[in-house]
């Protein structure tokens, strides 16, 4: 959306791309979803993922003690989900309990009040790199959109979501049953089938495109 990036980029291709991270938050912590104005609908996020997001903020969070609990917590929670945690628990501050409270949280419906009470530092960076409050709408670059139906990292709609906020007739979306978020995994035939239509189409688009300028003008 940079005006002179903009100018540099003839298309884009996403594989396992968001659109709203307010819902990339809550799939991973409660592995809910859904399309926009549907239901929710149950899916099944790694374990690992809101612990990462955890070790990945602490920089966010400003007492140092609380900073070290989720810290060893988040480890601790990544060698074994199970791992109990209430010796660390006891000892958090404001900060290290609303972290906690979300990554704890099972109801979808909840999410939005559990994000607003977490540090400034993490909601600043969850606003910055969300793309549903910006406007999409006239950015006119082909889109070439390939997510995994049930990928346990970022939901398929998110890719939907993002799809629809392009300008119309930019976007092309290729959905994939196994489709490990970035990684294939055991792929059938039609899902050979739907890579190849979406490499072919990236091929095309690419040699589509003005040959670059090498040398002085």
């Amino acid at each position: 959306m940079d005006a002179p990036t903009r100018r540099r980029v003839g298309l884009v291709a996403a594989f396992g791309g968001y659109y709203d991270t307010r819902a990339v938050v809550t799939f991973f912590t409660t592995g809910a979803y859904r399309a926009p104005g549907g239901d929710w609908q149950a899916g099944t996020p790694n374990a690992w993922g809101k612990w990462i997001f955890a070790r990945a903020n602490l920089g966010r969070l400003d007492d140092a003690r609380d900073r070290g609990l989720i810290g060893v917590i988040a480890e601790r929670k990544l060698k074994d989900e199970d791992a109990g945690i209430a010796d660390l628990k006891a000892g958090l501050g404001p900060q290290g309990r609303a972290v906690l409270a979300l990554l704890e949280n099972r109801d979808p419906d909840r999410v939005p009040a559990l994000i607003q009470d977490l540090p400034a530092g993490v909601r600043r960076d969850l606003e910055a790199l969300s793309l549903a409050n910006k406007d999409l709408s006239d950015l006119s670059v082909p889109a070439i959109l390939l997510h995994g139906r049930d990928d346990p990292v970022i939901p398929p709609t998110e890719s939907e979501a993002l799809a629809a906020a392009l300008a119309p007739g930019t976007a092309r979306l290729f959905v994939v049953d196994n489709f490990v978020h970035v990684e294939l995994d055991g792929l059938g035939g039609r899902d050979i089938v739907t890579l190849w239509r979406a490499v072919y189409r990236l091929l095309e688009m690419r040699d589509g495109l003005p040959r670059p300028v090498i040398g002085p003008k």
